[in-house]
């Protein structure tokens, strides 16, 4: 048989090589450019790696003189260089290719969908409440003891600074920051009952408060609280996101009212970590603390504001 490859080999120009090869008898075909083919003749077929058309109407011419058929590497067996069919005795073989082909194609679908699969799981694990626990500001509590967690020092003095839960924020959480307060400055600091805001809607679609329009529906609120305790400021809290009307800012963390001697305090941004999880409680304390005090600062010893980062009235 090698002999009489050989011999149909000589008979084409562009053979150049015909031998003996470990599974079978191998022919080169090469071009007069650079390239060419590896054939492989092993029991009638001769096997086409990487060739192109030009090369395989050499193939094909071959095969037809050996009585062999042209198969590529898929084993798609070749009529002309552009017309393949599947011939009977590769049927278990491209059966098991196809088969290969599918699972490189689910694995190539899975390594895909693995990294977007994984950044999702992390954003589910840092929002769950099982993985990082919400902070007592961000609920709503019942106390049982109503008197004990309302008790403020100095009794007789007029009250200087008012704290004011909105109906959204815990009350627990604004009489622990009363006690802070009243501790950290020596202020005489009163946290009233959760007031509910009516009246207010979030602006232009969105899901954020303009803070004047809060300032002006709590007015007859804060009316009353000065007559009845004195002309102390007024410490709005709430977990509502807040912003002015204009667009200037995303977000606001506080903002006052100077003529009204209001200041309107967020949890909203507040309270938040990476990847949208909750900051721990003491990280939270320590950023209503900080406002609260800036606000103190500003509106009772009227002291202003600063670019060191280490003041509260920065």
């Amino acid at each position: 048989m090698l002999d009489e490859v050989a011999r149909v080999a000589a008979t084409i120009d562009e053979v150049d090589y015909c031998g003996e090869k470990p599974g079978g008898i191998a022919a080169k075909i090469a071009l007069p450019r650079e390239g060419g083919a590896s054939l492989l003749f092993d029991d009638g077929t001769l096997v086409a790696f990487l060739a192109e058309p030009e090369v395989l109407v050499h193939m094909i011419a071959l095969a037809e003189s050996l009585d062999a058929r042209v198969r590529g590497e898929q084993f798609e067996s070749f009529k002309t260089p552009f017309e393949t069919y599947e011939h009977p005795d590769d049927e278990q073989d491209i059966k098991v290719l196809k088969g290969k082909v599918w699972r490189y194609r689910l694995l190539g679908w899975v390594k895909s969908l693995l990294a977007p699969l994984l950044v999702l799981l992390v954003i589910f694990v840092m929002n769950s409440r099982l993985f990082w626990q919400k902070p007592q500001m961000l609920t709503q509590t019942v106390e049982s003891d109503w008197a004990q967690i309302t008790a403020n020092a100095d009794i007789g003095r007029p009250v200087e600074v008012f704290l004011l839960p909105l109906e959204d924020f815990s009350f627990a959480y604004a009489a622990n920051m009363g006690r802070v307060l009243c501790e950290t400055t020596g202020l005489k600091v009163k946290h009233v009952a959760p007031v509910t805001l009516e009246g207010v809607e979030p602006y232009n679609a969105s899901k954020q408060f303009h803070v004047p329009a809060v300032v002006e529906a709590l007015a007859g609120t804060v009316a009353n609280f000065i007559k009845e305790f004195g002309a102390g400021l007024v410490i709005v809290l709430t977990n509502r996101d807040i912003n002015n009307s204009d667009f200037d800012t995303r977000f606001m963390f506080a903002q006052t009212a100077y003529l009204d001697r209001v200041t309107v305090i967020s949890g909203n941004r507040l309270s938040r970590g990476a990847l949208k999880a909750y900051a721990s409680e003491d990280k939270i304390r320590a950023r209503m603390i900080k406002f609260a005090l800036r606000s103190i600062g500003e509106l009772h010893f009227y002291l202003p504001r600063t670019d060191d980062p280490e003041s509260v009235l920065l």
